[in-house]
This record gives structure tokens, C-alpha cells and sequence, in this order.
């Protein structure tokens, strides 16, 4: 109701009772918060981030909503953007993407980046940079 009607003092006033009748303190709040935005951000990578085969969607359109999204979060002055990796969650393995909105933010560390080959029932690391 409060961020409908664009009403801020209000918003910051109703936190305050809420926060005083259950007894949370600034540091809850900020662990509260926390933990809220890692659910969102996992409710929207679970939405936006599977994997694609060019074969399946030629025109990569299943990609569009990480482009909007990216959009978004440059807009913001967010850096990146890290996310569980689709095409090993395919293979039953886990493991983390970057993008970086900015290549100047990152150093690049030999030996840290792996080039896989994926199949229905794995994958295969092809090289190590």
C-alpha cells in the first residue's frame, strides 16, 4: 500500500511498529532483509535462467528475459550478476556463472576458468585457462 502510493514516511513509519512489536532490533532487520533478497533473486533466477540449445531456439530468445533483467540491474549500478550454471544443473552437477557487466571489474587468475562439453548424461572438461 505504501509503495503504491509512492508514500516512503509512511512505509518507514509502519516498519518501525512492526519491527518494536515483535522485538527486532537493526541488525535482525538487516539479517531479515538479507535473507528475503536471497529468495527473491532465487525466485527470479529460477525463472530467467535455464539452459538453451541453439538447435532447440535458434534465435536464442529464451534468453531474453537475463537481457531485460541485465538491463535492469545496470540501470541499478549492479556489477554482475552471479547464478547457478543451467548447463551443469542439465548433467546432475553443480556450478556458478558471472557475468560482469563491466570486464574491467575482474582479474583474470590462470588456471581458475574450465571449458566443458555437455551430454545428457554429463559432461567432460575440455580445457583449463
Amino acid at each position: 500500500m505504501y509503495a503504491k502510493n509512492d508514500d516512503m514516511e509512511g512505509f518507514k513509519k509502519e516498519l518501525s511498529r512492526i519491527e518494536k512489536k515483535f522485538g527486532i532490533d537493526s541488525k535482525m532487520n538487516s539479517k531479515i532483509q538479507l535473507q528475503l533478497s536471497k529468495i527473491l533473486m532465487g525466485n527470479i533466477c529460477d525463472s530467467i535462467f535455464y539452459a538453451v540449445d541453439k538447435e532447440d531456439d535458434p534465435a536464442l530468445e529464451a534468453y531474453v528475459p537475463f537481457k531485460v533483467f541485465s538491463k535492469y540491474l545496470i540501470n541499478k549500478d549492479f556489477g554482475g550478476v552471479a547464478y547457478r550454471s543451467t548447463r551443469m544443473a542439465l548433467a546432475g552437477l553443480q556450478g556458478k556463472c558471472l557475468t560482469l557487466f563491466n570486464p574491467e571489474d575482474a582479474i583474470y587468475v590462470q588456471g581458475e576458468m574450465e571449458v566443458y562439453e555437455y551430454y545428457k548424461e554429463g559432461c567432460t572438461i575440455l580445457k583449463k585457462y
